[in-house]
């Protein structure tokens, strides 16, 4: 199985800031990993409401907000966590979107 690349933390937020946005129903997507995070947990709520299980998007939060503050070998394992539990992030926006 190929590897799959890891993520920054930036790149996860330019990646899914603007359909995180809409699905947590914000104006702007989040700038920054913080807004990103809050973002995310709204869009958590609002994702189990439509019923889509996105357990794993919340803990995914719980990583991003972590790895803010970490260096060296601890950031890495914590992106890599992120990435894993976020790596259905896009299909959920979809869904999201074509049930709205």
């Amino acid at each position: 199985m190929p590897k799959t690349a890891v993520l920054t933390l930036n790149e996860i937020v330019a990646k899914h800031a603007e359909g995180v946005a809409f699905v947590a129903d914000e104006e702007t997507p989040a700038a920054n990993v913080s807004d990103f995070v809050d973002h995310l947990r709204f869009a958590v709520e609002h994702l189990t409401m439509a019923g889509i299980d996105a357990d794993d998007l919340d803990r995914g939060a719980d990583f991003l907000a972590e790895a803010q503050n970490a260096e060296g070998v601890e950031l890495d394992v914590l992106l890599k966590k992120a990435n894993d539990y976020l790596a259905e992030l896009g299909p959920m926006i979809d869904e999201y979107r074509d049930a709205c």
